[in-house]
């Protein structure tokens, strides 16, 4: 590690298991990235509570809420150099916005 990616870890040699690399988000961020988690939960409760929707339309939004947290919080890929963070985080932003996006055409 050159110390450039201090969020992220080599592979280990032996194949084992370690942690995945996650993004440091700054305070104004962080605290929307919460905003969007604690309202991606809202909804789980009030679909299981008092929702209507089909089982296939509540999954598709928990898989979308799931994908968008997922893609934000956990890079593409681990970024060698310092300007490829910005790289892959233009590459997540995206793919969490389409995934939020795709089970759009489900409800009508």
């Amino acid at each position: 590690m050159n110390g450039d990616t201090p969020d992220t870890a080599p592979p280990r040699a032996d194949g084992g298991e370690h942690e995945a690399a996650t993004r440091s988000f700054a305070v104004a961020p962080a605290m929307s990235l919460a905003l969007l988690a604690g309202v991606v939960s809202a909804g789980h409760i009030w679909l299981n509570t008092f929702g209507t929707l089909s089982t296939l339309r509540q999954s598709a939004l928990h898989y979308a809420g799931f994908a968008l947290l997922c893609a934000i919080l956990f890079p593409l890929a681990s970024p060698r150099r310092r300007g490829a963070y910005r790289l892959i985080l233009a590459c997540d932003i995206p793919i969490g916005a389409l995934a939020a996006a795709s089970p759009l055409f489900l409800i009508e």
